[in-house]
Formats: C-alpha cells, sequence, structure tokens
C-alpha cells in the first residue's frame, strides 16, 4: 500500500490500466482495489476523473470496466462503511450504480439496499425505478413507492411516468393519477403526457388540458376554501369598496382566480405536445394551445408549435410568429436555428428582414448556433459574423465560436479573443483560451501575450497563467 501511495498522481491513470491487464484476476483485483483505496484517500478529484473517463471511454459494458468494476465497489465499500456519504463520495456511489444499472440491472437494487443509507439509497432507487419501468412496472412502482426522501421522488416522477408509457400508457395514467402529493402528481403526469405525445400527440394534448382544468379546479376551490375560513372578501383585495366596484363595474365580471402554480411543472410538456401537433397540423397545435386554461402554459405550447412548425416551414413558421407573437422577441432563436439547419443561405438572408432588433439578435443566436454545431465552413461563419454592425450580437456570436472552438484551434479562437469589444466578456474568453494556449503552444503564447492590448491587471492575470503551466512537469 505504501509502494502505491507513493505512485505520483499523474502516473496512476496509467499504473490503473496496467494493473487491469493483469490476467491473473485474484492478484488484478487486489491491487487494483488497493490503488483505487489510497487514490480515493489522497487525491478523490483525480480519481473521479478517472472514474468518469473509464466508464465514459471505455463504455459500461467493456471488458476494462468489468474488471475495474470490482476494484471501483470494494473500495467504496471499504470506504463508505453503510453510514451517511459525505462531499464527493457520493459520486463514487452514483458511478457504481449506473454500471450497475447498465449490467446487472437486479443487481443495482440490491448493492444500493446492502450498502447505502437514507438520502443517499433514496437518491440511487431513484435512478433506479425509472430504468427498470418499461420492463418491469410492477417492481419499479414498488421501488418508487419506497422511497421516502422528497426531493428524489419529484426528481424521479416525470422520468418514471415516461418509463411506464413504454409498457402501458392507460396503466401510466392510472398510476400517474394515484400519487396524492400534488407536485409529483403533476410531474408524473408531465411525463406521462410527454412520452405518449411521441406516438399520439392528439391524445397527449387532450390528456394534458383535461389534466390542467383539473389541477386549476382543485386550486381555486382550495384557495376559496381558505379565504372563506380567514373571512377575506374579494372587496378586500382592493383599498377601497368604490375601486372595487369600479372594477366590477369596468370588466362585467368577478375577479380572476390566480393560476395554479403547478402549471409551471406542465411547461416542458405543453411545448412538447405543441411541437408535435404543429409538425402536421400547426394552425391546430395554435389552437389548442391557446385554449389552455393557464396563461403561462398556453405561451410555451404556443412556442413550441412555433418551433414544430418550423422544422419543415420555416418561412411560414417565422412570418407567423411576426404577425401575430412578435412581442416575444426570444422566439426567433430557435425558429432561425430550426431555419438554419434546412436551409442556412436562406435563413441568414432572412434575419434581416425582421422588423425588430431584438428579434434579430434572437435569429442571430439561432443561426450561429446551428452553423456551429453543423462543424462545416467555419471560415465562412466566422467571416458573416465579422460583417455583423459592432456591438452585442457581434460579440455574443464571436463568443460562440470560440467557445466552440478553444480547444481545437486555440490560434484561431485567440484572435478571435482580440475582436470582442466588451471588456468583461473579452477578459473571461481571454482567460480560457489563454489557458490552452499556455500549455500546447508556450511560445507563441508568449507572443501573443506581448502583442495583446488590454488593462494592466488582465495582463498580469495571463501572464500568470504562461508562468503556472510552464512550471507544471
Amino acid at each position: 500500500m505504501e509502494k502505491i501511495r507513493q505512485v505520483p498522481a499523474a502516473a496512476r491513470p496509467a499504473l490503473m490500466r496496467e494493473v487491469l491487464a493483469i490476467a491473473d484476476a485474484g492478484l488484478r483485483d487486489e491491487i487494483a482495489t488497493a490503488l483505487a483505496m489510497a487514490w480515493m484517500e489522497d487525491d478523490l478529484d483525480n480519481y473521479l476523473a478517472f472514474v468518469d473517463a473509464q466508464l465514459v471511454s471505455e463504455g459500461l459494458t467493456s471488458e476494462s470496466t468489468k474488471r475495474f468494476s470490482v476494484a471501483l465497489m470494494r473500495s467504496f465499500e471499504t470506504a463508505a462503511g453503510k453510514t451517511e456519504l459525505k462531499g464527493k463520495l457520493r459520486y463514487v456511489a452514483e458511478a457504481i450504480v449506473t454500471y450497475l444499472m447498465a449490467t446487472h440491472p437486479d443487481g443495482a437494487e440490491a448493492w444500493a439496499r446492502e450498502y447505502l443509507v437514507s438520502l443517499d439509497l433514496d437518491m440511487a432507487l431513484a435512478r433506479i425505478a425509472p430504468a427498470m419501468a418499461s420492463t418491469a412496472p410492477a417492481k419499479a412502482i414498488e421501488i418508487f413507492s419506497g422511497i421516502k426522501s422528497v426531493a428524489p421522488r419529484l426528481s424521479a416522477a416525470s422520468t418514471m411516468g415516461a418509463a411506464l408509457v413504454k409498457h402501458d400508457p392507460a396503466a401510466a395514467m392510472t398510476w400517474a393519477n394515484s400519487i396524492h402529493a400534488h407536485t409529483e402528481r403533476t410531474l408524473a403526469m408531465g411525463g406521462v403526457v410527454t412520452a405518449i405525445s411521441d406516438a399520439d400527440p392528439t391524445r397527449a394534448a387532450a390528456l394534458l388540458k383535461a389534466f390542467l382544468e383539473k389541477i386549476q379546479n382543485e386550486y381555486t376551490s382550495l384557495r376559496e376554501k381558505d379565504r372563506q375560513q380567514a373571512g377575506v372578501k374579494p372587496e378586500d383585495e382592493f383599498e377601497t369598496r368604490e375601486l372595487y366596484e369600479e372594477y366590477l363595474e369596468t370588466n362585467g365580471y368577478a375577479l380572476m382566480q390566480p393560476d395554479t402554480p403547478e402549471a409551471d411543472y406542465l411547461l416542458k410538456a405543453g411545448e412538447q405536445i405543441g411541437f408535435d401537433l404543429a409538425k402536421t397540423d400547426p394552425l391546430g397545435a395554435i389552437a389548442w394551445a391557446k385554449s389552455l386554461a393557464v396563461g403561462i402554459l398556453q405561451a410555451h405550447a404556443i412556442s413550441g408549435a412555433l418551433s414544430g412548425w418550423s422544422t419543415w416551414a420555416p418561412q411560414e413558421a417565422v412570418n407567423y410568429y411576426v404577425q401575430n407573437y412578435g412581442y416575444n422577441p426570444v422566439t426567433p432563436t430557435y425558429l432561425f436555428e430550426n431555419w438554419a439547419n434546412q436551409d442556412l443561405e436562406t435563413a441568414v438572408a432572412a434575419v434581416k428582414n425582421l422588423p425588430e432588433a431584438g428579434q434579430q439578435s434572437a435569429a442571430i443566436q439561432g443561426v450561429t448556433t446551428s452553423w456551429l454545431d453543423s462543424g462545416e465552413d467555419l471560415p465562412g461563419l466566422i467571416e458573416w459574423v465579422g460583417q455583423l454592425p459592432p456591438g452585442k450580437d457581434r460579440d455574443t456570436a464571436r463568443l460562440a465560436i470560440i467557445e466552440q472552438t478553444g480547444d481545437s484551434d486555440p490560434a484561431g479562437a485567440w484572435l478571435l479573443v482580440t475582436q470582442v469589444t466588451d471588456p468583461t466578456a473579452r477578459k473571461l474568453a481571454a482567460q480560457e483560451v489563454f489557458s490552452v494556449l499556455a500549455v500546447d503552444r508556450p511560445a507563441a503564447a508568449r507572443q501573443m501575450l506581448a502583442d495583446y492590448t488590454a488593462p494592466a491587471p488582465e495582463l498580469q492575470a495571463l501572464a500568470r497563467i504562461l508562468a503556472m503551466a510552464q512550471e507544471s512537469p
């Protein structure tokens, strides 16, 4: 063990890989476990980095990961001692559960119950139950029902509902409606209708609308009951009786009841259903969205419908947006991203036709995102961005390119950094890109720093980055 502890931190990943290559399973497991134990105790952050790299790069089902799993579990079981986990040791438990869910689904629950307690156990079960729901729904529901902590139940409810739909949509609906805790029920129902929408958006739309009306009526009744018990009258909402009477005379109806706050948990479902409906009937999708009982959900469902429309008829979707919902300056972001995915040249030309500056800003972001994601003609994107008017839009687009290319082409990213006009944004981007240059191309970094014009504190910070990079082994 002492020899293992003496191995430098930088050499431990290579050593572990050498150990995992040992043919003798008994010897391999003994040494790998000892190394994992020492690594966890001495340098947990870098151990976690190795664990992540192993599971992602090598794959959960690879022979290498299978061999490493023995050390991973044995070292954790010794270190944890079946007590509530502290700090980053929880991440090790998460990695073990992830591995077991992929390789031994039935064993994941057994391991969690044997080695985890309290909130840690509930967090693990909240991941295991949804993973089992599509193949063993009764068992999954049993596991979910046994979770005692509120936060894990809430985090799993939506995923659980969506997974149950794969096995039996009607049973998933019954399960979601059977939940007594209102927030949990709404999250579960959101997952259910979102999953149903993939195959049958019309049915999902009807289910969501009916459920929304149900929870709105429940909230209205509960609120009115509370008001009556507290002796609160409608006129008490106003400073004087006269103002109340004036309100009724002007509006012709009693005070509108506030929207249920639970609608917030259905926003993603509304967006997705609107998106799916609009693939075949965009105007019908928007009409459905406008019929929903809660305003904020209407807005999100309309956004989803416009986005779905723009995946196959972007010009029509943009025109409809400008004519009817132009007051929302964010919407062009995804409309133009979808448009650029289909016809980049036409989308670029259409940006300047938007009537409002805020709309154009959002459209520029959408086009930039699509262009970057395509991985094509980066010089063309840089040239187009350079032709934008000076200001925030051009800076934002350049910063997006810098973020995407800073690791693969730090020299090119640095040139863009020098062209950013916002001093705070430029400073942060400069430090990120220069950190890569200082390691990969120190001589070039030194010259770039000499040529860079910036306030003295910023230059000093970059000089420290270069010095630290040169001091590292």
